[in-house]
């Protein structure tokens, strides 16, 4: 079970600490390669880990900044992975994070937060402190997928 002290500091241009409690866990954030060919696909600009839930600390949430020249990632996806596992990624509809965060369809550029939950288990589940990396990639209507935007996270576990 993910305790409920959980530091991050996510690394971009600048190192930004974001304190919950008082531990000293890290987020590194790469983005992968931005450049695109097309304009008609979608980019990952920035992602920022922005804390647990106050329900759940095992509920992650996160600001995503994109821009998307065709404007059709409104009915597209979000497609989170942990460690990498991509046969085993979970896509989440788009639409209703739009809604949520009452984002016009057809936008072109824009932010959303969203919100996943994770499960710990296995060798990691009463580990003091277990890293693991998300990864995060767009899909819009037409199905042209963004880059991978990929966070390391180490959290703290306890009782």
């Amino acid at each position: 079970m993910l305790s409920r002290f959980y530091v991050v500091k996510a690394l971009l241009a600048a190192v930004v600490c974001v304190g919950l409690l008082g531990c000293a866990p890290y987020v590194a954030v790469d983005l992968g390669n931005r450049a695109k060919t097309m304009s008609a696909y979608p980019r990952i600009n920035h992602v920022e880990f922005v804390g647990t839930s106050q329900v759940s600390s095992q509920v992650l949430i996160f600001d995503l900044d994109f821009d998307d020249e065709d404007g059709d990632l409104d009915s597209g996806e979000l497609f989170v992975s942990l460690v990498g596992n991509h046969e085993n990624r979970n896509g989440l509809q788009l639409k209703p994070i739009f809604l949520r965060n009452e984002i016009a369809p057809n936008t072109k550029e824009g932010r959303f937060r969203f919100a996943i939950e994770i499960s710990i288990s296995g060798e990691h589940e009463n580990s003091p402190a277990a890293k693991f990396e998300v990864s995060l990639q767009l899909k819009d209507s037409l199905g042209h997928t963004s880059n991978v935007a990929k966070l390391k996270l180490m959290g703290v576990f306890g009782p």
